[in-house]
């Protein structure tokens, strides 16, 4: 018996509301996703709200970077670098787009932007929006779907802040999402709904899967027609449980 198994995406079905992302909202403080977030907020609005001091950007750089995996192994450079651009509180608190490219790079050989986008959000929630993978993958997917944006959008372009926010507002306005007030909720929802669908994992326990399935004589092919190999492993973790299940109803029968 073969199952041929297609990546794992969003379902064409689903659109996104402001009720998915009150609903998101809810998952988000029910896993305890919160309680980092309150961390966060304590360090950066109520213990070092300032750049100025050396001490308040390393330890703020190197929570952000332990709590999200940024993968910055010179934390300290990275610190220092922040500090020493030119009137950085006041950017933050106002606004100021340009200021994402500017933290995030480094040096010549070095950007990081993903976690520029996180280190000015948690200053200014209110503006800044959070960049990462699960994001970027959510945006694209919608807008090969549903070309909510109106123009032709790569993935390079989500990489130049202002061009991300924009995308973002856009895709508020065309799905009925109220963002305007705070750019916290869209990122939540955003994040968690590409987690969903979008996540590479459990790999281990999918590999078990499939061996107890060619145990049973059951092979899973997988389908790479839309040439989308990121998502295959978690899809074929949810498959595999539907096919042992038919496979014991065969049995029984």
């Amino acid at each position: 018996m073969k199952v041929k198994v297609k990546p794992f995406s969003i379902p064409n079905g689903y659109i996104p509301s402001q009720a998915e992302v009150i609903r998101y909202s809810k998952i988000w403080i029910g896993s305890g996703a919160d309680i980092i977030e309150n961390a966060l907020n304590k360090i950066f609005f109520d213990l070092c709200p300032y750049n100025k001091e050396i001490e308040d950007v390393l330890l703020k750089c190197s929570t952000l970077n332990n709590f999200y995996s940024t993968n910055i192994y010179d934390i300290l450079k990275m610190s220092v670098h922040i500090r020493n651009i030119h009137n950085i509180d006041s950017r933050l608190k106002h606004y100021d787009a340009d200021l994402v490219n500017e933290i995030a790079k480094v040096d010549e050989n070095h950007t990081f932007y993903s976690f520029a986008t996180k280190f000015c959000s948690h200053h200014n929630p209110k503006d800044y929006a959070i960049y990462d993978s699960y994001v970027e993958r959510t945006l694209l997917h919608f807008q090969k779907r549903d070309n909510f944006y109106g123009h032709r959008l790569k993935q390079s372009d989500l990489r130049d802040y202002s061009i991300f926010r924009n995308v973002l507002l856009k895709f508020c306005e065309y799905y009925g999402i109220n963002c305007q007030s705070n750019m916290k909720e869209i990122d939540k929802y955003l994040w968690q709904l590409g987690k969903k669908y979008f996540s590479p994992y459990p790999i281990a326990r999918t590999n078990e899967m499939i061996s107890y399935l060619k145990n049973h004589g059951i092979t899973l092919e997988q389908d790479t027609t839309d040439n989308n190999l990121f998502q295959t492993q978690e899809l074929m973790l949810r498959e595999a449980r539907e096919v042992i299940s038919l496979a014991k109803i065969d049995h029984c029968s």
